[in-house]
């Protein structure tokens, strides 16, 4: 019980978070949102919050906390920057000090110490990219926004599967490009798409469907062996 209202809880009031910044950042970038993109918004909501139910009755409540924060939170970046490339750092300094101080509480100076190193790898694994790309093409080719989104994944995540996650976003954000360019003459949309929404879907994955992504990079290791 204290798993299903927990969850339900902190999903509805980052649903209204969601919704609230989804209308600033259509006030100040004179875009509109239609409302079958608002029943979308709702369907993945609800679609974490079940996932997510059944499959942190196996999980500590510490765990828990952590998943539904990181998940939150991806959504909330996630969803706004597809919508607008746009990524609020307040939101993720927000999840942020909330998944240190959960992390403090269950896991003591310890796991503080494995989260700040896991922000640190995020941070300095997409700020490479990021200065090299802008390095490479002489402007802006790869969002700031991303590099801390990745610092802020990290705060959960830890070091190493930060980076799995964060090399996961480029190979997802491969196929969404490739999608995008099938349907966008139907669609109208534009060739460019925003690299949040990768990220937060390879944290989806990770953490809601891991048996996937092993067994997915267990088949490409066999066909790169082969």
């Amino acid at each position: 019980m204290n798993y299903i209202l927990t969850i339900s809880i902190f999903a509805f009031v980052a649903f209204a978070i969601n919704i609230y910044l989804w209308q600033r950042v259509a006030r100040e970038e004179n875009l509109s949102i239609k409302n079958s993109q608002y029943f979308i918004l709702a369907c993945l909501y609800v679609l974490v919050n079940v996932e997510l139910l059944y499959s942190s009755q196996q999980w500590a409540f510490s765990v828990m906390l952590l998943s539904l924060g990181l998940l939150l939170m991806c959504l909330i970046t996630g969803t706004i920057d597809f919508f607008s490339y746009y990524i609020y750092d307040i939101v993720l300094l927000g999840f942020s000090i909330a998944h240190l101080g959960i992390t403090l509480v269950y896991y003591g100076f310890e796991g503080l110490k494995h989260s700040i190193v896991g922000a640190v790898v995020g941070f300095v694994f997409y700020g490479l990219i990021y200065f090299l790309a802008k390095l490479y093409y002489k402007k802006e080719a790869f969002g700031f926004g991303d590099v801390l989104f990745l610092a802020a994944i990290g705060v959960v995540l830890g070091a190493w599967w930060t980076f799995i996650v964060g090399v996961m976003a480029f190979y997802l954000a491969l196929i969404l490009i490739l999608l995008n360019k099938l349907v966008k003459r139907k669609t109208g949309l534009k060739s460019e798409i925003p690299f949040g929404p990768a990220m937060a879907l390879a944290v989806y994955l990770f953490v809601l469907h891991q048996n996937w992504v092993f067994a997915l990079y267990d088949g490409f290791q066999k066909l790169v062996g082969n």
